[in-house]
This record gives C-alpha cells, structure tokens and sequence, in this order.
C-alpha cells in the first residue's frame, strides 16, 4: 500500500476504535499487579493527581498527567499498555503504539481494533526461550551433579585426611613416650655418674689421710724409738755415746 492508504487504514481504524470504546473493558491494558486501582470505586491517578470515576477509563481521552488512565487506548502517550503474551514474557509497551498497525505484542493484544490482523505467536516465540532454559536448568542439574561428586570427593578425603592425623597423633604420643622414658633414663645415668664420681672423690680423700696417718704414726713410732735408745744408754752409762751419735743419724734416716 501506498503510504495516504496506510494513513487512511490508521484513521479509520481510529475512527473504529473511537467507536468501540463503550465497550472497552476498563481491564485492558492493565497490568495485574495494578489491578486493584482500577476495580475500586473511583479511580485515582497514579501521581495522585486527581479522583476520576471508572467510565473515564479507557474512554480514549486523557484525563491523568501521568496516563494512567488511558492503559488500553492511545490517548496518553506517556501511558503504558500491558501485554499478557500467555506463554511467553509479558511485558508493557508505550500506550501509543495501541492500535498503530504494527503488532508490538506478540498475542496482538494491542492492535483490537482490526486494522491490522496479529496472529499469536506468543507459544512459537517462547519456545526458543522455553528450550534457553530448559538448557539451563539442564545445564545446572549437571553442575549440581559435579558439584556432590566433589563434596562426596573432599568428604572422603577429608575423612582420610582426619584418619591420617589420628595416626599421625597416636604416633607422636608414642614418640613423646620413649622421649621422656629415654630422658628419665638419662637423668638416672647422669645422676648415677655424679654420685660415682663423688664416691671417688671421698675414696680419693680417705686415701689420701690414710697415707698421711700411716706416715704420721710411722714418724712417731721411729721418734719413740730414738727416745727409748736414748734413755737407755742414759741409764747403764755405756754406749751413750754411740746412741747419741747414731740416733742424729737414724733419726735422719727416718723419712
């Protein structure tokens, strides 16, 4: 088509439209997670603006500064028409691309005024993204797998790794055992050799003032003999002088 046919296609399905609104849904275009503000007694703008009744919605004119009241016409170009697409993402698309011949939404919800024919292809449009995560969801069940075999991986060796330290642990104490018995044995040997030692030195001493009284007493003994020679020859008169003269001689004889 030339582009006046196209223009006029789109003023006369205005023109449709227009005529149509009285039976509009209040509903259409509204996304349900709004709902409530528009099944209420009276409608309220979204921005608070002002308190409309429910025949001024969707009755193609624009009354809220916010377009909130034009959701299923394309009265408000700020306003927002909301597109169920039942099977595949919904989603909002400007209020002025409602009934503009081209099919924004992929159920052609928003072209309900005839003047182009949108077929539904929101079941064939999110198939691709059904399969996308499908393919992840795939993809995260195998990596959820590999993920327990390595828990189940790091529990067994971990497991191993506390048997390996229990034994590790049982032979340190064993090792500490013969250590402190082996320390124990050379405290007694060291001691033993300390007291041997001190036996020795007394023994050395008891010797050594053994000689010296041995020395002593035979140094007294040959002392007293002297005298008793000396006396001697005192007595009967004969011989002193020989007795005097040896006795210097074996008393230097005497160590």
């Amino acid at each position: 088509f030339s582009v006046a046919m196209q223009s006029l296609l789109l003023v006369l399905a205005a023109c449709l439209a227009s005529a149509s609104l009285a039976a509009l849904s209040v509903e259409l275009g509204v996304d349900p997670a709004k709902l409530s503000h528009y099944t209420a007694a009276e409608f309220t703008c979204h921005d608070g603006s002002q308190k409309l009744p429910l025949s001024a919605i969707n009755d193609d004119y624009c009354d809220c500064s916010d377009g909130s009241d034009e959701p299923g016409t394309s009265a408000c170009s700020n306003g927002f028409f909301f597109c169920t697409n039942r099977g595949h993402e919904s989603k909002n698309i400007f209020s002025s691309r409602v009934n503009d011949g081209i099919c924004d939404c992929c159920d052609g919800t928003d072209e309900y005024a005839g003047v182009v024919k949108c077929s539904d292809r929101c079941m064939e449009e999110g198939q691709e993204k059904r399969n996308d995560l499908n393919r992840f969801i795939e993809s995260q069940e195998k990596g959820l797998a590999k993920r327990g075999e390595y828990i189940e991986i790091a529990a067994k060796v971990k497991e191993e790794a506390l048997a390996r330290k229990a034994e590790l642990d049982a032979q340190i104490t064993e090792k500490e055992a013969v250590l402190n018995e082996m320390t124990l044995k050379k405290e007694n040997l060291e001691r033993i050799v300390e007291e041997e030692k001190e036996a020795r030195r007394q023994l050395d001493e008891a010797n050594a003032a053994a000689k010296e009284a041995a020395q002593e007493a035979e140094r007294a003994a040959l002392q007293a003999e002297n005298e008793a020679r000396t006396l001697e020859a005192a007595d009967d008169g004969s011989g002193g002088l020989e007795a005097a003269a040896a006795a210097p001689g074996e008393a230097a004889a005497a160590p």
